[in-house]
């Protein structure tokens, strides 16, 4: 990587950091006074949790969709989209 100078030769190539991540570990230190290291031990359990939760969500709407007909199924969960 000749020519490309120290900071691209450090970076990886697809970037290793979503744009929500970078933000989160920053903003709960500012707002709850953590340490570096509690910001990112308490956005890692919250962001596990809320990715446990999108995969029990996928799994119920597939195993409901195969029960019901897709319009029974949207009619019923599309209220409940602004609360999850």
């Amino acid at each position: 990587m000749a020519g490309l100078g120290v900071q691209a030769e450090q970076e990886p190539l697809l970037g290793d950091r979503t744009p929500g991540s970078s933000i989160l570990t920053p903003l709960t230190m500012d707002m709850y006074a953590w340490t570096r290291e509690q910001a990112v031990l308490y956005d890692g359990i919250i962001l596990a949790a809320l990715g446990i939760e999108a995969v029990i969500i996928f799994m119920g709407v597939k195993s409901l969709a195969k029960k019901s007909e897709e319009k029974a199924t949207l009619q019923l969960l599309l209220p409940l989209s602004p609360f999850g």
